[in-house]
């Protein structure tokens, strides 16, 4: 095994119906278990791969290659592993209040962090790339907010593990930052299950659909513009989650079931949860948990 064949077959748990409240079945995806910790170490690898095989970057040369990302540090971090194996320069823009304990992870696996001011919206590291890109447009801008390599590295890979884990697949519920997880998680579920609903998790006072975001806690969800990769058509529900509801069931969940997960991990199964309490024993619930809590110590 090559150490970027540890990407992806991440485990499927059962949460307790005594912890959910429930009768149907809610199944969590734990994806802190890939290389990089967390869900976007596949979207990382799929976007630098599928550049490298359409000759956007040039594996001869890797020496001249320079990757940009924009990220709150999770796909960055995915993207820095690789560089750092094939060799090729990593430059990521990161808002300024994101996780310390991540921009100093980045800038260890070899990244040059840009850090953008927050202050002016929750997109402000997007707009930093852009202007990083505007400067140097021999840089890769992989941009994973419009790039189909977000989306395709969930299709074929996160939601056929689902499908390959379980026979009928009620519910798939997701927070929405990029648009990459639920929308090739969503597809690949509604072409096998075709009675699937997709659900979309959003902080409270957002309105994801539309691009509109406020300040929130949920790092990467709600980033205040409408990805290009979003597919708005596979998306039945939007539910909406308080900030105090996740902070509060941070520490249930912790507490009652030894899991320490980040904040749209929480959100995520806030609601799922939302969703199992309105429907029968029968049905089958799966959300994702992207991340981990331990680089969220230092907000």
């Amino acid at each position: 095994m090559e150490i970027l064949d540890c990407i992806g077959n991440t485990p499927l748990v059962h949460l307790p119906n005594s912890f959910t409240l429930s009768e149907a079945t809610v199944l969590l995806k734990l994806e802190e278990y890939n290389l990089g910790g967390s869900v976007k170490s596949r979207i990382g690898y799929q976007m630098m791969i599928d550049a490298e095989q359409d000759g956007r970057i040039d594996i001869n040369q890797p020496e001249k290659v320079t990757i940009l990302e924009a990220t709150g540090g999770n796909t960055g971090i995915g993207i820095a592993q690789v560089c750092a194996i094939r060799g090729y320069h990593c430059i990521l823009a990161v808002p300024d209040n994101y996780s310390k304990i991540r921009i100093n992870l980045l800038r260890d696996l070899g990244a040059q962090v840009v850090l953008s001011d927050h202050t002016i919206g929750n997109d402000s590291h997007i707009r930093k790339a852009y202007e990083i890109l505007e400067n140097n447009p021999e840089f890769i801008y992989l941009n994973q907010f419009a790039n189909p390599s977000n989306v395709k590295a969930h299709y074929l890979g996160t939601g056929q593990e689902i499908i390959k884990s379980y026979k009928e697949v009620d519910y798939f519920v997701a927070g929405i930052g990029s648009g990459g997880t639920i929308s090739g998680v969503g597809r690949a579920l509604k072409e096998h299950f075709p009675s699937c609903k997709i659900i979309g998790v959003q902080p409270e006072g957002c309105d994801v659909l539309n691009g509109l975001a406020i300040p929130h806690i949920m790092q990467g969800l709600a980033i205040g513009h409408i990805p290009k990769i979003l597919d708005k058509t596979l998306i039945d529900e939007i539910i909406s989650v308080s900030e105090k509801d996740v902070v509060n069931m941070k520490l249930r969940i912790s507490k009652t079931l030894g899991l320490y997960l980040g904040w749209s991990s929480i959100a995520n199964i806030l609601g799922a949860m939302s969703i199992a309490r309105d429907v029968g024993k029968d049905k089958t619930i799966i959300t994702i948990s992207p991340d981990g809590g331990r680089n969220y110590q230092s907000i």
